[in-house]
């Protein structure tokens, strides 16, 4: 007879004997750094080890509060690491690129003509091979645009020039880059005004908050929105108590909508103060081209004409994290998937359900009875149920972006592709 195969059975045979006590998550890169025996050291993507496992353990800066921090870390070309309390940069081949001296930890932060590099609470400009663009270091920096900058240092924050020079004779409490009609927000004496880029006052520093996405600007004044063009000309659009932040269908790309509310019911305006949905529900938010809303502690979705698209019947709909249309959703305590017309992709037949963050066709899902795996938008089961956390990852292996399963098991952590295949 047969001896029948067991759970431990299972599990050696899926992690074999590379077993790393972790392995971080990663975005576009061609390798992530993985924990053995309580040290660091570089992996690609292959599972081969670029790096001997010296470093010291990352996971500490990595806590529940502060997901995102490690991805200030293990950044494209360079990643900051520590070893024996010192920090310092590798490259992607495990090169030294800044020594390890530092006592506090470095973050890289990647746009897309600058690094920028932040070390014991300043931060600097560099191109993307490191080297300084801006002489001097500041509490904070962005892009302004055109080679300008705008920086912030003891509260104040004014532009500068890539030779470090002010581009205006006034300071401000908060800044941000010039859109595509030059123009940019600025805020002085808590109030928010409009400038050009000479420096010139489009509109003066009167106004409670102002919000703009591309050529479009609004400004919020006294409960009422008003609307700014290219030129600076200013008109009322609408009067409520709040409103949100502007958004943008992935197919109305050029007309936005905001969320508004009145007498403690919220609904939704067009960028002209036109109310598409009226200000009836608990709660409402934005997502792609569609409207999620809360009625009587259930949850449903509308269309940007206000069009039911489903009833008030899930427990939770969870907006998707990137640009797809398909939403998880709860329905009596069970978990499932549908798309943007409500129509039912997975079957509610799951304990738990998540997007990773990093690939809209893949979900972490919990069976009753059993621990976690991946399932694909098909429902076909890509890593079986019986992990005990999965993450994601993504990056560029072979000249195209391919993505990554991190599976933890037991205490010990392998990847996988993203046909289930274990690498590491």
């Amino acid at each position: 007879m047969a001896k029948k195969k067991t759970k431990t059975d299972t599990v050696k045979l899926i992690l074999g004997k590379l077993e790393y006590d972790d392995i971080l998550p990663f975005g576009r890169t061609n390798y992530t750094v993985a924990i053995l025996n309580g040290k660091a050291g570089l992996i690609d993507l292959n599972g081969n080890p670029l790096t001997e496992f010296i470093y010291d353990d990352l996971r500490e800066y990595c806590d529940d509060e502060d997901e995102c921090c490690i991805w200030y870390m293990i950044l494209q070309k360079y990643c900051t690491m520590r070893l024996d309390g010192k920090w310092g940069i590798l490259d992607d081949r495990g090169n030294i690129i800044y020594d390890f001296i530092y006592d506090n930890k470095i973050e890289l932060m990647d746009f897309e003509e600058y690094v920028y590099l932040k070390i014991d609470g300043k931060t600097k400009v560099l191109d993307k091979d490191l080297k300084p663009v801006l002489k001097d270091a500041y509490t904070y920096i962005d892009e302004a645009g055109e080679d300008a900058f705008l920086v912030k240092d003891n509260s104040k924050c004014q532009y500068i020039n890539k030779d470090g020079e002010a581009l205006f004779d006034f300071i401000c409490d908060e800044t941000t880059p010039f859109n595509e009609c030059g123009l940019a927000r600025v805020k002085i004496n808590d109030k928010w005004g409009i400038i050009n880029k000479t420096g010139e006052f489009i509109q003066e520093c009167v106004y409670d908050d102002i919000d703009n996405y591309g050529d479009k600007i609004h400004v919020y004044k006294d409960k009422q929105i008003f609307h700014i063009d290219k030129t600076g000309c200013i008109k009322s659009v609408g009067n409520f108590d709040k409103f949100d932040s502007f958004h943008y269908g992935i197919w109305n790309p050029f007309d936005p909508f905001v969320v508004v509310e009145r007498r403690g019911k919220y609904g939704v305006a067009d960028e002209l103060g036109n109310v598409v949905v009226k200000t009836f529900y608990d709660c409402i938010d934005i997502s792609n081209d569609r409207i999620l809303y809360k009625l009587n502690n259930k949850y449903g979705l509308l269309d940007f004409n206000g069009k039911l698209v489903t009833l008030a019947e899930y427990d939770l709909i969870s907006l998707p994290p990137n640009i797809n249309n398909y939403y998880v959703a709860a329905k009596n305590g069970k978990y499932g998937l549908i798309d943007q017309d409500g129509q039912k992709i997975i079957d509610f037949d799951y304990e738990d359900m998540s997007t990773l963050p990093t690939d809209e066709n893949y979900f972490v899902a919990k069976k009753k009875g059993k621990n976690y795996g991946i399932i694909n938008i098909r429902g076909d089961v890509m890593l079986d149920f019986i992990y005990d956390e999965i993450n994601g990852g993504w990056g560029y292996p072979r000249d195209f972006e391919s993505f990554f399963f991190i599976a933890k098991l037991n205490g010990k952590s392998a990847l996988f592709n993203e046909e289930g295949v274990r690498i590491a």
